[in-house]
Parts: structure tokens; C-alpha cells; sequence
């Protein structure tokens, strides 16, 4: 009797890792209930690192598909998070790798599009303040406070996925958010004296 209310529970675990059991049992519903769960996140860590919507979504599908054919390899019992986002940041390197053997893009009428300067992109937003700050620290800092503060990792999920200490993830946090200070205080500063000035 007990050993069929293990089994019970196990087919009933709605967690994310409970479902990916499931999907490793060939269960698709899992599958599908797993996808609604985790592509918001991704796509919101993706977004981030690419700041572009299309390479986001392209990236989430890319990232399903390698869970996909690596599901046999996910350790039952491991935390589930770790294990897909560094999946999305391997699949997101592997994109940059491929723009830098082949850079230009051009627009549906085949000419280059002109790059996208800072002042074309700056908002008076405090959302796109916080984004064009996030977009100036280096990437290890920025990383670490987008999967630690706005993908919800704790910090040895996020050293998982970085593959470093969690007292580097620690230290990454800690000096990203001096310098967003910085830059979000300089941001106060020329919104106040835009203000001034009209």
C-alpha cells in the first residue's frame, strides 16, 4: 500500500521538477504543462540578454528543443531551474558565436539597417532607465542580477548556471548594483535638469 502512494504522489508532483519526471516518463501533458510554466521565464531572461523580441523567442524554442533531446540526461531530484537556464545560456552563446562568423543583417528590402544609437533607444521611462543601466554593466554582473533578481534563482541555482562560487554570484550582485546605482542616480540627475531647463 505504501509503495502505491509513492507512486501516486510521484505521478501527482505538479512542481516543475515533478513534472519533468513525468515528461521523462514520455508523459506530453507534462510537457505541455512544463512549456506554459517556464517559457514567460526564459523568455524574460532571453529578452534580457539579447534585447531583441524575435532572438528571444527564437532562443525559447531553441532551448525546448535541446531539453527535449537531453531529457534522458536531467538528474531526478536536481533542482529543474539551473539545468534549463543554462541551457538557454549555452543556446544564447551559441547564437553569438554564429552572428560573429556571419555580423550583417539586412532588413526585408535587402539593405543594412542603421544602427539603433543610445539616443534613439533612451526612454524617460524608469523601466528603460533601468534597462539601458542593466545594458551598461559588464555581462557577468548584469547576468547575475538577471537571473538572481528578476528570474527569481537563488544564488546556488545562479552559480549553477554560471558555473562559478555562489560568493562570486554574491559579488557579481553586490558590484552590478553599485555601478546601476550610479548610473540610475546620473539618470535622476539629467531628468531633473531636463526638467529644470523646460
Amino acid at each position: 500500500m505504501n509503495e502505491l502512494a509513492n507512486s501516486t504522489s510521484v505521478e501527482q508532483d505538479d512542481s516543475i521538477e515533478g513534472l519533468m519526471v513525468r515528461y521523462v516518463g514520455g508523459e506530453m501533458r507534462a510537457f505541455e504543462r512544463l512549456y506554459r510554466v517556464l517559457s514567460p521565464r526564459l523568455f524574460g531572461y532571453l529578452l534580457r540578454l539579447t534585447r531583441k523580441r524575435d532572438e528571444a523567442e527564437d532562443l525559447v524554442q531553441v532551448t525546448f528543443s535541446k531539453i527535449h533531446r537531453a531529457r534522458e540526461s536531467y538528474l531526478v531530484g536536481a533542482p529543474l531551474l539551473p539545468w534549463v537556464f543554462a541551457i538557454a545560456r549555452r543556446s544564447f552563446f551559441d547564437l553569438r558565436r554564429r552572428a560573429k562568423v556571419r555580423p550583417e543583417y539586412l532588413s526585408n528590402d535587402g539593405v543594412m539597417p542603421e544602427p539603433v544609437t543610445e539616443e534613439d533607444s533612451l526612454g524617460n521611462d524608469v523601466t528603460d532607465a533601468l534597462e539601458q543601466a542593466l545594458s551598461k554593466l559588464p555581462p557577468n554582473y548584469s547576468e547575475a542580477i538577471q537571473l538572481t533578481k528578476i528570474s527569481g534563482l537563488s544564488i546556488g541555482e545562479a552559480s549553477d548556471v554560471l558555473g562559478c562560487s555562489k560568493t562570486a554570484v554574491k559579488l557579481r550582485v553586490h558590484r552590478g548594483y553599485k555601478i546601476l546605482r550610479k548610473e540610475l542616480e546620473e539618470y535622476g540627475r539629467d531628468l531633473l535638469g531636463e526638467e529644470q531647463s523646460a
